[in-house]
């Protein structure tokens, strides 16, 4: 259940900046037993988990809006475009601009 709130409250604080520590001792474990469990019950780190939920907003935003990129990246927590650029690329092997123009094609 523990794992289960860190997920949740690290859903609900995407766009700011979560801070992992918060985070565990409010899902009821210190931060090197959070870190333990994310790594053993979803193979990725904490880092990870919250990258992959911006992306996921990411594209939601891009699917359903004309913002801006820049916008977009604002809004899902990213104070970077390159970064932002980046991190998209990786996990979806297209930048914004490619992955919403593919939408439209």
């Amino acid at each position: 259940a523990g794992l289960l709130r860190a997920v949740a409250l690290t859903e609900e604080q995407f766009a700011g900046e979560p801070n992992f520590e918060a985070i565990a001792v409010a899902s009821g474990h210190t931060s090197r037993t959070l870190a333990r469990l994310f790594a053993a019950e979803m193979g990725m780190t904490w880092r990870e988990v919250l990258r992959r939920i911006r992306i996921i907003r990411a594209i939601e935003e891009l699917s359903t809006s004309d913002k801006k990129v820049t916008t977009v990246a604002l809004d899902v927590g990213y104070s970077s475009v390159a970064a932002f650029n980046s991190a998209f690329r990786e996990l979806t092997g297209k930048t914004p601009v490619e992955f919403r123009n593919s939408l439209r094609a």
